[in-house]
């Protein structure tokens, strides 16, 4: 945030910020102050898609395309910011005394499911409670499996989860030091530098470097922070983490004035841009355009901003041309994409912006261009994506895009572009009704994947002529896409096309249901199964499971009392489970509660040399 609105006390940015569209409060306020974070997240008054993006979402910046060495800057694609669903935070003040009185019973956590937990758990960590954080990580049953080999397969359900980020993101390094001394210390430089950098502050980054990923990854976490110090004009912050590394300092900085100029703080970018280095492209200055077009700063900002960097946008284009003519357009290309993608409210303004010079048709041949394209859309697209595509395909040249945007629309899940795209011409309709089939059958397909998406994608299916069937669920199970292989399970039954519940695919995906939690009442109802002794179906399916399978895969993600259930279960169908061996169990290390119920009941072997 700049300095000159950092001073004003939080009402006022408050009442500044309510009268900004909702994409320039994602684009800075929740980054840079904490106060005014937690005003806006529960602020009524502003858009609900805010209100959740706050909760829930942190706007995180993200380096794709990155080479293994940190110098070959000619290999980079153009930064972008990325989304991911972050730790959730929790409401203040805390209810700590409530939390304490309710939750410091172990009853009241024998029915949650390991990912009720851990949401209990990291809800703690970030409430500024530490009592209420160390009556969780005694109750709750959750622990963090031993560190596996890199080339092997996740251990555990919630192996990746650091379960410190939220303390991080609210600036608490009390719960952090809790959580760490409690043996919670799993993380990931991408998914802590963030909420670190961006709302911990210095104090927060510091805490995390000395406590890194592995030994090997310092200098990585210093670039991942520094990334988010720039984005966020955080000079002092940023200038303190390049001291950490002056190789760093040296050769990343084409890069981090490209994450400044997206973040809208143009002095920042300039003064990395003075900084002297040898690692600067020839085209720096028109990738730091294209990446103030693509960022948060408003049209307004980016002109002057251009004056300033280049003596203007067509003196820019020219000298590309001079320099050499494909670079020319590449760079021209790259600054439509940029304003069509653009994170700012007046993406239309920037997109008319006649400065931008778009390429004619003949030069947008070049399937160079279609992948700068398909790398601006690689961390996500905007809500309002479709209408931007429309405008951008309106341009001329620009329309041999349309299958690419076409395919952006399906892999981000976005229903109602790929609708309208698949309406513009049969030609059109013909390339998304190929690629969704071809998604369908192979996994991969993502667009039912979004909670009330499900009943609008499955007409869009429907009208293209793609229905589902049990082939396509168990290719979404084999990809390990569980929950779209669960939703299309329930559109299928709502249709009336049951499932032979003795088929060996049904029989897979009840275990990954189990895995992530579910009981069996709710794997049932999956199904299509009347949950109920007497019924045939039901008992061709308990009988076709195997016992100590399910009660395995169970244990990754149940409850204790899913556990006690499928016990009972089987126990009236007169199935004796046997005890397992512990290699059985193996994904179930982080459910301490289940692990420690099997061993109780004595369906848990002792590990041997133990």
């Amino acid at each position: 945030m700049d300095s000159s609105l950092s001073s004003l006390h939080p009402e006022i940015l408050v009442a500044i910020a309510k009268s900004l569209h909702v994409n320039d409060l994602l684009g800075g306020f929740p980054l840079s102050c904490k106060a005014v974070f937690a005003a806006l997240s529960s602020d009524p008054a502003l858009p609900r898609a805010f209100r959740l993006a706050a909760a829930d979402t942190t706007k995180s910046l993200r380096v794709y395309g990155r080479r293994f060495y940190l110098r070959d800057f000619d290999e980079y694609v153009d930064a972008q910011l990325a989304y991911w669903q972050d730790a959730p935070r929790a409401e203040r003040p805390w209810p700590g005394a409530a939390f304490i009185g309710h939750w410091d019973r172990p009853e009241f956590w024998r029915s949650l499911s390991l990912a009720q937990r851990r949401r209990l758990l990291l809800l703690a960590a970030s409430s500024g409670h530490p009592a209420s954080l160390e009556v969780a990580i005694r109750r709750c049953g959750v622990a963090e499996p031993p560190a596996q080999p890199a080339d092997s397969a996740p251990a555990s359900l919630g192996e990746k989860e650091c379960y410190f980020r939220g303390a991080l993101a609210v600036g608490d390094l009390r719960c952090a030091d809790i959580l760490w001394s409690a043996g919670f210390r799993h993380h990931d430089n991408i998914h802590t530098a963030v909420p670190a950098a961006v709302m911990g502050g210095l104090e927060a980054c510091q805490w995390l470097l000395a406590r890194p990923a592995d030994p090997g990854s310092v200098q990585l976490l210093v670039l991942q922070l520094a990334e988010c110090a720039a984005f966020t004009g955080r000079e002092g912050q940023l200038d303190w983490l390049l001291e950490q590394d002056q190789e760093l300092a040296s050769s990343e900085l084409p890069h981090l004035a490209y994450c400044a100029a997206l973040g809208g703080h143009v002095g920042t970018m300039q003064r990395l841009r003075a900084r002297p280095g040898n690692a600067w492209p020839g085209d720096a200055d028109m990738r730091l355009l294209a990446a103030l077009v693509r960022g948060v700063a408003p049209l307004p900002v980016v002109e002057e901003a251009a004056a300033q960097l280049l003596g203007g946008v067509g003196v820019a284009v020219e000298a590309a041309v001079e320099a050499e003519a494909g670079t020319a357009v590449a760079q021209r290309v790259r600054l439509v994409l940029a304003a069509a993608l653009s994170y700012s409210h007046d993406w239309a303004a920037k997109l008319g912006w006649q400065a931008l010079a778009p390429p004619t048709a003949n030069e947008m041949e070049s399937w160079e261009h279609h992948d700068l394209f398909t790398d601006s859309c690689s961390q996500g697209v905007p809500a309002d994506f479709v209408q931007r595509m429309l405008r951008l395909l309106d341009i001329p040249g620009f329309g041999c895009l349309e299958f690419r945007i076409a395919t952006a629309a399906i892999d981000n899940a976005d229903v109602p572009a790929v609708r309208l795209l698949a309406a513009r011409s049969p030609g059109a309709r013909d390339d998304i009704v190929y690629d969704m089939s071809q998604q369908l059958s192979n996994g991969t397909l993502r667009l039912p994947a979004w909670g009330d998406l499900g009943a609008p994608a499955c007409e869009l299916l429907h009208e293209l002529g793609l229905e589902l069937n049990w082939q396509h669920v168990e290719a979404a199970r084999s990809r390990s896409n569980v929950p779209v292989a669960a939703w299309m399970a329930k559109a299928l039954v709502a249709r009336g096309r049951l499932p032979d519940v003795t088929a060996d695919r049904i029989k897979h995906l009840a275990y990954s249901l189990l895995e992530r939690g579910d009981d069996v009442g709710t794997v049932l109802g999956f199904l299509g199964v009347r949950d109920g002794p007497t019924n045939d179906a039901y008992r061709a399916f308990m009988r076709n499971l195997d016992a100590a399978h399910g009660l395995a895969s169970l244990a990754v993600g149940g409850s204790v009392v899913a556990l006690e259930d499928y016990v009972g279960r089987m126990a009236a169908l007169g199935v004796a489970l046997r005890p397992l061996e512990p290699g059985m169990v193996r994904k179930a290390a982080a459910n301490q509660a289940a692990m420690d119920w099997l061993r109780g009941r004595g369906l848990l072997l002792a590990q041997q040399g133990v």
